[in-house]
């Protein structure tokens, strides 16, 4: 089941003091079920790298110009 379609975070600004998100950070503190990301290195491409969630883990990704697209399955 897919929960977003493909996208990508953009650098915006997060309240009015004009500071830009930069990075999204997800830390995995518990079991789940599904919860997998894809990220592809080419929009519409195939798929360069697939995050599992993992108890304990964290995953780091940028935003803006250097954001690959992503989706959440």
């Amino acid at each position: 089941m897919r929960l977003l379609l493909p996208f990508v975070d953009d650098q915006s600004d997060t309240d009015t003091s004009g500071r830009e998100t930069l990075y999204t950070v997800l830390f995995y503190l518990s079991e789940c079920s599904g919860g997998e990301t894809v990220f592809y290195a080419q929009h519409g491409g195939k798929a360069s790298a697939r995050i599992q969630p993992q108890v304990g883990a964290m995953l780091l990704h940028r935003h803006g110009f250097d954001c690959w697209q992503h989706e959440a399955l």
